[in-house]
């Protein structure tokens, strides 16, 4: 009977002891799965900056004028290409050796150092030799707004000179383009160019070219404003070292004074109504094979 009951109880402590395991099993599994593991970061690429369109352009006009400005200084000192002894003047009715007057229609020659776009005009930034024997640089302006005519019939000139010393077998090219025109003019920088000046103020002559262009409202516009500049016009020719060409002379307003360029900064504050305009340009340049497209 004793052994019996022995036996009974260790069936029993065993019975115990293998509930005890289940159930601490089942809390164990259900703990493991109340855990929830860690995220894990994933690295993600930072997007580079995208390209300021603004600040581009910015950059870029910074850049534009800087260059500018030491073609300017360059110039104004005398110094590499703008040395005297480096220059290759046009100079077919006598010897010229001053950037100034070319013939006694009148035209003058300069040294184009660069250009601007301001908006419609274009400002050609030229340097002279002066009567005075210093050297000056001034803006010239180019309008452009005529060729938005409807067909127009306006267009700008580029005459390129077979030679520096004689004027036959000049090239044309005509364009009605103004990106044409911003091309060549910087595939022209540095060169000498001649400029006719408009310094007949005739109001006959004016009446019969608004004739002309009478359905061209924008070329009649830029034909008036040739005519309100002439004083500035003659004020260039009266101011440019005159190479002997003693009979030139014309009478301006003493208030008449022509805008004046010491450096790229000065570019903004010039007033366009005291400023020439043209409507042509003539050249030597024998690498020039015609319009830049």
């Amino acid at each position: 009977m004793k052994k019996k009951l022995y036996y009974l109880t260790v069936v029993l402590i065993a019975v115990l002891l293998l509930v005890a395991g289940c159930g601490t099993g089942v809390e164990n599994q259900q703990e493991s799965a109340s855990v929830t593991p860690s995220p894990t970061a994933t690295p993600t690429a930072t997007p580079s900056p995208t390209p300021d369109a603004s600040a581009l352009a910015a950059a870029s006009e910074k850049a534009a004028m800087e260059e500018l400005d030491k073609q300017i200084q360059a110039f104004l000192n005398y110094q590499g290409e703008y040395a005297p002894e480096s220059i290759t003047y046009i100079n077919w009715a006598k010897e010229i050796t001053k950037l100034g007057l070319l013939d006694t229609s009148p035209k003058v020659e300069g040294i184009l150092l660069g250009h601007v776009n301001i908006g419609d005009p274009l400002l050609l930034i030229v340097g002279f030799d002066g009567v005075d024997e210093n050297r000056f640089v001034t803006p010239i302006e180019l309008p452009t707004y005529y060729l938005d005519d409807p067909d127009p019939i306006l267009s700008f000139s580029f005459r390129q000179y077979s030679s520096p010393i004689v004027d036959y077998d000049t090239k044309y090219f005509d364009t009605k383009s103004k990106e044409e025109i911003s091309n060549t003019l910087s595939e022209l920088e540095s060169n000498v160019i001649s400029i006719s000046l408009v310094t007949n103020d005739d109001d006959r002559e004016l009446e019969r070219e608004l004739e002309i262009f009478k359905d061209q409202p924008l070329a009649i516009r830029f034909l008036e404003d040739l005519k309100v500049k002439t004083s500035y016009a003659k004020a260039l020719a009266m101011e440019v070292a005159d190479n002997g060409f003693d009979e030139i002379y014309f009478k301006i307003p003493e208030d008449i004074k022509l805008e004046k360029i010491e450096s790229a900064d000065d570019v903004s504050k010039i007033d366009l109504s005291k400023v020439v305009d043209i409507h042509s340009i003539g050249f030597f340049n024998r690498d020039f094979k015609g319009i830049t497209k």
